[in-house]
């Protein structure tokens, strides 16, 4: 009987675990009152945006567009070496190579300077990097700690990673995006081993938002609420001509989350084009709904994804599921060919804009903590469209009638990688 009693007990705690872990979104369709729709050039997509996303649109920023790793750490580099009081980093993925020797020599210069230096590394996304390389950090004045390593008190945070990119120099200047500290991030993202990815600079009052998930893991991690001088010094920075703004903070939830709620507004508001890059494409049932939704009322939906050169084929496979209903309902599907692509972007419209850390899946909708500079700017926003239609140029589009006489192993693939989606 104990035995019995034992096994119940395993086996309920069991279902807890993959039911939390393999819950779903919510949402699965937006229900606009009234004929008018909600334009993404309008004010209302921005009042909407803050509403549900609890993150204020605020004008007077100036944002840089980087697209690729070059022009990325040149710029990076430039305002690390110019920092006056404060650094904070948070960057998930941090490997050894010549980037992190480059970058660690520059945060220990700046803190040996009397700069502070505060680095907060996922115990997940740094792993490998080496103790050698973490005790010379701190030997040279920067305070680095480590982001939820496991132990048997807090083992239910295992699956939550901070996925965030964020570094802040002096409260004033941000970047944000799907970079990576390893050096497969370098080069143009054209060429095979150089990464395609999307990032960008910030100046002006979304700083301040982009130091907040900074400020929460840092407490959580340390027992600190940090404040004070070259923390949060945005408020005033703006320009008068500057560009409207945002860093979307988006954490677990047990209901919808920020980016859950955004992608569903994003979506519907579309009117004329959708343009979405994803690294990983694996949308579930609400959000594929809610594309083929968009298609079908004649919005240009058009997805970019990883192709043949995936780090994550189990990811590949899951999205290929799915492509079938998704291309019979409108949505054109490219994958790119030359390289790994990183990139997690979102354009609307030429106008309504995000470039960040959120994949479309489950692992950055409802599991980690992410972060994304969302802005309304028609001038980003063309910028945006051009550099998708570029991307396209480097990629394969899927059609239906190709998709559908893929092998039967390709198949049977996607169906036990399904098996994973929602961890993915």
């Amino acid at each position: 009987m104990d035995t019995v009693i034992l096994l119940l007990l395993v086996t309920a705690l069991l279902y807890v675990i993959g039911a939390y872990l393999w819950r779903d979104t919510p949402l699965h369709r937006v229900r606009l009152r009234g004929e008018q729709r909600i334009g993404a050039d309008s004010a209302r997509i921005r009042r909407a945006f803050e509403v549900l996303a609890a993150c204020d649109l605020e004008p007077g920023n100036k944002l840089d567009l980087l697209a690729d790793g070059d022009a990325l750490f040149s710029r990076l580099l430039e305002d690390l070496h110019a920092a006056e009081r404060l650094i904070t980093w948070q960057v998930y993925w941090f490997k050894p190579g010549d980037t992190a020797q480059e970058i660690g020599e520059a945060l220990a210069e700046r803190a040996r300077a009397g700069v502070e230096v505060l680095v907060l590394l996922d115990y997940i996304g740094a792993k490998g990097l080496g103790d050698e390389y973490v005790r010379d950090l701190r030997d040279s004045g920067v305070d680095v700690r480590i982001y939820r390593p496991p132990s048997w008190r807090t083992m239910y945070k295992v699956p939550h990673r901070s996925h965030v990119r964020s570094v802040v120099i002096d409260g004033r200047i941000g970047f944000t995006g799907g970079f990576g500290i390893d050096d497969r991030w370098r080069g143009d993202g054209r060429t095979p081993g150089q990464w395609r990815d999307t990032h960008v600079r910030i100046e002006g009052p979304a700083v301040d938002q982009l130091q907040a998930p900074f400020v929460a893991d840092w407490a959580e991690a340390t027992g600190e609420l940090l404040l004070g001088e070259g923390v949060l010094e945005s408020a005033d920075s703006g320009r008068a001509d500057g560009q409207h703004a945002a860093v979307m903070y988006g954490s677990p939830s047990l209901g919808s989350t920020a980016v859950e709620r955004f992608l569903a507004l994003t979506i519907s508001c579309a009117g004329r084009t959708l343009y979405i890059t994803s690294a990983y494409f694996v949308p579930s049932p609400g959000f594929r709904g809610l594309l083929c939704d968009a298609a079908e009322r004649g919005v240009d939906v058009r997805v970019l994804t990883a192709g043949a050169r995936t780090d994550q084929p189990v990811a590949r496979y899951a999205g290929h599921a799915h492509y079938e209903v998704l291309l019979a309902a409108g949505v054109r599907l490219f994958e790119y060919t030359p390289s790994m692509l990183h990139a997690k972007t979102i354009v609307a419209d030429s106008s309504w804009v995000s470039i960040g850390s959120v994949n479309f899946d489950n692992r950055s909708l409802k599991l980690n903590d992410e972060v994304a500079l969302v802005a309304q700017d028609p001038e980003l926003g063309r910028a945006m469209q051009e550099l998708f239609l570029a991307d396209l140029a480097f990629a394969d589009e899927i059609s239906l009638d190709q998709f559908r006489r893929r092998p039967t192993r390709s198949r049977a693939r996607e169906r036990a990688a399904l098996l994973a989606a929602p961890l993915l």
